[in-house]
């Protein structure tokens, strides 16, 4: 059974678009975007139909026409629903306000246009993606995940325990594959998290960065929609946080080539924590070839 979490948008009175998640995807509901722009017929593809229609004048892009025409399906209280992706939706709502102000729609659709701007007003400059985590309740986990993590890294003596708020959802996602660590287990397994974190990326560090984050915290940002306080990263350990991710991928989620991979491009500058979870501890580095090319891309030399 597709695991998918459901968030209900309404950006004005007694309209509503249905978005759902699926790991870290994010998709609308097809018959909510007809029904929000304001289409009540009943043709099935009214919205091809339509970006159909602005294409002879001005182009869009064929894998977004395919998209809206082919729809991908989800399983929803038993039945099939049309659903694209959340990045698709925005823009077509670009499409039909460039249309309506290119003079590319009948006066009658102008509504349609109206409606996408309105939408795109709602979100304030926020990201689709972020709006959806806050209303299906996702980022307040996430909140409380981080919250966990950082308190877990400084009972393990983690001198940078403070930065653990600021990692991204989908590094941690990949980390713990890493560290063995089920999904659903992730909140109750925050010691080897952090552990991994430590080893991989904090003790890893340059001098200059280490010092610097020693003596800040993160900043705090306060999001829109109700949602729960945000924090910022710092730009130098994003790097290395992207670095990791990267390789990661690279190592196909294996420990023993991901360890030898980074001790190729960022070696270890400082003592890690001592192992610290309920998993198998990490195995012996096996020598594997690594590129220069490889580690140049990486170091994005």
């Amino acid at each position: 059974m597709t695991t998918y979490r459901q968030a209900l948008i309404k950006p004005m009175p007694n309209t509503a678009l249905h978005f759902y998640t699926l790991d870290n995807d994010y998709y609308a509901a097809k018959i909510s975007i007809e029904k929000y722009l304001g289409y009540s017929g009943r043709v099935e593809n009214w919205l091809y139909d339509l970006l159909d229609q602005i294409s002879k004048y001005s182009p869009i892009d064929s894998d977004l026409l395919l998209e809206v025409q082919d729809s991908n399906f989800l399983n929803i209280d038993g039945r099939n629903t049309a659903i694209i992706r959340a990045q698709s939706l925005i823009a077509i709502c670009n499409i039909l306000i460039s249309a309506k102000k290119n003079g590319f729609l009948y006066i009658s659709e102008y509504k349609y246009a109206n409606q996408a701007e309105s939408f795109l007003t709602y979100l304030q400059m926020e990201s689709i993606e972020t709006v959806i985590d806050i209303l299906s309740g996702r980022q307040l986990e996430n909140y409380n995940l981080r919250i966990k993590l950082r308190e877990t890294a400084a009972q393990l003596g983690i001198s940078l325990a403070e930065w653990m708020v600021t990692l991204d959802n989908n590094f941690i996602t990949n980390l713990a594959k890493v560290a063995e660590v089920e999904s659903e287990s992730v909140l109750h397994s925050t010691n080897v998290i952090a552990y991994w974190v430590d080893r991989l990326i904090l003790s890893r560090l340059d001098d200059e960065t280490y010092t610097k984050l020693l003596s800040n915290k993160p900043k705090r940002k306060y999001g829109k929609f109700n949602g729960p306080v945000t924090f910022v990263p710092n730009s130098e350990l994003k790097r290395h946080v992207d670095v990791v991710n990267a390789l990661l991928l690279v190592a196909d989620f294996k420990q023993t080539i991901l360890l030898q991979l980074l001790d190729k491009i960022h070696p270890q500058k400082r003592e890690s924590i001592a192992y610290a979870g309920t998993t198998k501890r990490p195995e012996s580095i096996t020598e594997i070839k690594v590129t220069e090319q490889l580690i140049k891309i990486l170091r994005n030399e």
